[in-house]
């Protein structure tokens, strides 16, 4: 593993990957899968989400955007996990629901350090919840 410039993070922070998918990885995105990989062994606790469009959807009805259906070749993550990694379907921008926060409580987790590909937009939106929440993102 090559060393990074910072040490490894307290048992007390989690590492949230956000929609890292085949879908939505491009030539312009595929370089953050290696940064990713060199950060999960450094976390005890590494939670990714996957994003799914279900039927009936706003994506759906409002933007007639029909990607990423859960048996879709876009749907799967494009990146290892380790089997210790919990995976976290949403429907929505955000995974912070009342369910994600009991998971993080449960782990005495109280930061939480965020990395994706779709920054503008899922990524702030975990960001902003965790902190409307009382974590630290």
């Amino acid at each position: 593993m090559s060393s990074l410039p910072f040490p490894a993070p307290p048992p007390s922070c989690a590492l949230l990957i956000v929609d890292v998918q085949a879908g939505f990885l491009s030539p312009e995105t595929r370089h953050v899968i290696a940064g990713i990989e060199r950060l999960i062994p450094r976390y005890a606790h590494v939670i990714a989400t996957r994003f799914f469009n279900p039927p009936g959807s706003n994506l759906r009805r409002l933007v007639h955007w029909e990607r990423f259906d859960r048996q879709g070749t876009d749907f799967p993550l494009a990146i290892e996990l380790p089997d210790y990694a919990i995976i976290v379907d949403k429907p929505v921008y955000t995974c912070v629901t009342s369910a994600f926060l009991d998971l993080l409580r449960h782990c005495d987790v109280s930061e939480v350090h965020i990395c994706g590909i779709d920054t503008d937009i899922c990524v702030t939106k975990c960001a902003v919840d965790l902190f409307e929440n009382c974590f630290r993102p």
